[in-house]
């Protein structure tokens, strides 16, 4: 499974989408699931009173074809 890991806010206003999502595919090796990220981010927004971005796997208890493996929860955590 793959490990939890956070991403700073300034960073994520500093870069763009494309890059990011190329970074979260490196870390999640599934496009679907760094693209629910980037949701999460962008659900989430870019207030500057959120200091960093906690992403946080979970293993998929939905069994079916094509079912990611993994979900994923992004939070907020505030300054």
């Amino acid at each position: 499974m793959p490990e939890p890991f956070t991403i700073d806010r300034d960073y994520v206003a500093a870069t763009d989408w494309q890059t990011l999502k190329r970074e979260l595919f490196n870390r999640t090796g599934d496009e679907h699931e760094a693209s629910s990220i980037l949701r999460g981010i962008e659900r989430l927004g870019s207030d500057p009173s959120i200091h960093h971005y906690e992403v946080v796997p979970h293993p998929n208890e939905r069994v079916y074809t094509g079912a990611p493996t993994t979900v994923w929860t992004v939070t907020a955590v505030p300054a």
